[in-house]
């Protein structure tokens, strides 16, 4: 069922549980690479990100997503003239296999972030304010909830504190994704966000090698540079200030993929660290 078969030299989809540097990813590599066009949660994607909710609550098949991701970029791909073209869009995670259906031998960036910066972050970026707030409560499966997941069904979504919810939204998320690495084999690249944007641009490097581009100084310095949608001076603590009752629980969700990341469940980040993946380390979706 690939569309536009044959057409880009790569095609590669970054995706994550967002608050992961995506927004700053894809401009900053559409910018530094002419042969690249990188576009972030292109239109349309709303009917998307609740098609992904669904998916990742089992509401909706993967033939079903592949037809809607298919619709949804057949226009867009064929007004592209650039050979690579990158997508970074967190509302994806739930075509993990649709992408293969839809597209040839696609490439699958999957950016994991340490749980308790992306909670933090995520926090303060106002996930549960304003019109993100209204959205929520309007828009059904703008984001999946427990009480409609298998396997889940015991929780309610109502009853979870604000951070409880991110936790288990982080851990649905990136567990889904990690299926990426058995469906793709060595065309799924799983790096994490602290590495990626390290201030010496290996992390940055390393996924240039891999995606087959030249390296670059100028994306390093670009993304050195500026932070682009940062979080903002929210008043939601670093990790450091967690209560012990917070801590365990949000490991209770989050610590075996933790583990499987490399990141240690037990030694909270102090606040400087926490502080500065807050604010863009150094760019933020």
């Amino acid at each position: 069922m690939a569309i536009l078969s044959g057409k880009f030299r790569t095609i590669a989809f970054i995706v994550s549980s967002g608050r992961t540097g995506t927004t700053a990813l894809a401009q900053h590599l559409d910018a530094c690479y002419p042969e690249v066009r990188a576009l972030h949660e292109p239109r349309p994607s709303w009917r998307l990100r609740r098609a992904s909710a669904k998916a990742l609550c089992g509401k909706i098949g993967r033939d079903e997503l592949a037809r809607l991701l298919a619709d949804s970029r057949l226009t867009l791909l064929e007004t592209i003239v650039e050979p690579v073209y990158i997508e970074s869009n967190p509302y994806l995670g739930g075509f993990i296999e649709a992408f293969g259906q839809v597209f040839d031998r696609p490439r699958i960036i999957h950016v994991v972030r340490d749980p308790r910066s992306f909670i933090r972050s995520s926090m303060n970026f106002g996930t549960f304010r304003g019109i993100k707030q209204l959205a929520q409560s309007l828009i059904p499966y703008w984001l999946p909830r427990p009480e409609n997941c298998p396997g889940w069904t015991h929780l309610h979504w109502a009853d979870m504190s604000e951070p409880l919810r991110l936790a288990w939204y982080w851990a649905l998320i990136n567990r889904e994704l990690n299926r990426g690495e058995q469906l793709y084999g060595p065309l799924y690249c799983r790096v994490r966000f602290e590495e990626l944007f390290a201030r010496d641009g290996s992390g940055l490097y390393a996924l240039t090698d891999w995606l087959g581009l030249p390296r670059s100084q100028e994306l390093v310095a670009a993304a050195n540079r500026e932070n682009v949608n940062a979080s903002g001076g929210g008043s939601f603590p670093p990790a450091s200030q967690w209560d012990r009752d917070l801590h365990e629980r949000v490991l209770e969700y989050c610590g075996e993929l933790m583990r499987l990341y490399g990141y240690d469940a037990h030694a909270r980040p102090d606040s400087r660290d926490s502080q500065q993946a807050a604010a863009g380390a150094p760019g933020q979706r």
